[in-house]
Formats: C-alpha cells, structure tokens, sequence
C-alpha cells in the first residue's frame, strides 16, 4: 500500500461531501422510508404488545433523520412505553458498514486489508449479524431492502463526481490519484462484476442492497 494513501475521514469537509454525492446518486433512503412506511408498523405491532419498553439499536444512523421516522412510528403505536434508543456511529477512530449480500460486501472483504482504514476499523454484514444471532440461538426476522447506486462517473477518467464516489466506496482520499496503479485496477475492474454492480442502459449501477433485522423478545 502506497504511503500515500491515507483515510478518507482524515479531510471531513471531503468526506462530507463524498456522502452527499452517495446520497443523490443512490436509492439508499428511498428504499428505507418504503420499509419504514410499508412494512415498519405490522412488525412494531407484532413485537411490541404489553411491552414495557422496547429496544432499538441503530447502527452507522448518521444524523439520525432515518432514526427519527422509526421512532416516531414506534411511539405512535406504543404511546407510553418507554423507548431505549441506543446509537452505533462512525467516528474518527472506527468505520463500521452494516449492509448484507451487497456490493460492498464483495469490495470490503477483498480489499479492506490493502485500503488505509484507522484501526481498529471494521466491516460487518447483515450475514456476519445472522451468525452471531444463530450462534446465541436468538429468533429474528430478516428483511433485504433492494438499493442500487448509479457509479457510472467512476469510470469517466477525470470526473469530479466520479472520484468522489470512489473515494467513498474506498474510503480513501483522493484514491484515483493515490492509490498504487494495480491496486485501483483491480477495484475498477471488479466494480464492473455482477458480484458489484450491473449495467442498464449503458449505465453501471452499484449493489447497495441493505438489510433489517428485527431480534424477536
């Protein structure tokens, strides 16, 4: 790994604007307000009867707006219960991904070790959640959340956008200037894979599928 490279959340204000550009480009809070208004409240119903509280853990919530719609249909259906609301976010010294069978599964698992990460960082999968849960014998409901992101810039040599996204999906600042030349190859080429991403109309588009496990009482 070239010394060159370093964390992308060592330059925020880079960072910050890397997430925007992820956020326009990709379906990722589409999908989650679906599931939120479709499927959110027979589940809320299903698990939080003569509760006297109930318990959510968010994980990688950002500033908390997709947060904020959750509880407010779980205080709407449980007026009166007590909500314990626990938080997981990525700070300077850690990176936690929490998405399943997606694109990033197979870019992270394969690359993470070779990209600057602060440690300790880590990468977890919905599929790495379900061993734990398997493992301590705990019952769960699993919902997959179909995402894509358009990550056709990426592929445009120079293109301010395209070297945003990258740098996002690597985690790594400036990565098209400073990664070493086999090492941004072999991630464009297999961002181009099935295993990654697919082409429609002359487009490629990122598997950023999500998952929503809810851990039965």
């Amino acid at each position: 790994m070239a010394s060159s490279m370093r964390s992308l959340i060592s330059n925020h204000s880079r960072y910050v604007e890397s997430f925007r550009l992820f956020l326009e480009n990709s379906t990722e809070h589409e999908c989650m307000l679906e599931f939120i208004e479709k499927k959110l409240p027979d589940i809320i119903s299903s698990i939080g009867n003569g509760k006297s509280a109930i318990n959510i853990l968010s994980v990688g919530g950002g500033a908390g707006e997709i947060d904020l719609q959750i509880l407010s249909k779980v205080q709407a259906r449980h007026a009166g219960v007590a909500i314990n609301h626990e938080v997981i976010e990525p700070s300077d010294e850690q990176i936690c991904h929490y998405k399943g069978s997606s694109g990033w599964d197979t870019l992270w698992k394969k690359y993470g070790s070779l990209l600057p990460l602060n440690a300790p960082s880590c990468y977890v999968s919905s599929a790495d959640i379900k061993k734990v849960l398997d493992m301590e014998g705990l019952k769960y409901q699993l919902f997959e959340l179909p995402s894509s992101m358009d990550i056709t810039n990426c592929f445009i040599e120079g293109n301010k956008d395209g070297e945003l996204l990258l740098d996002f999906l690597t985690e790594t600042y400036e990565f098209s200037k400073t990664a070493p030349l086999h090492l941004k190859n072999a991630i464009m080429e297999d961002l181009k894979k099935p295993e990654c991403s697919e082409e429609r109309d002359r487009k490629v588009f990122f598997n950023n599928n999500l998952s929503a496990i809810v851990i039965e009482p």
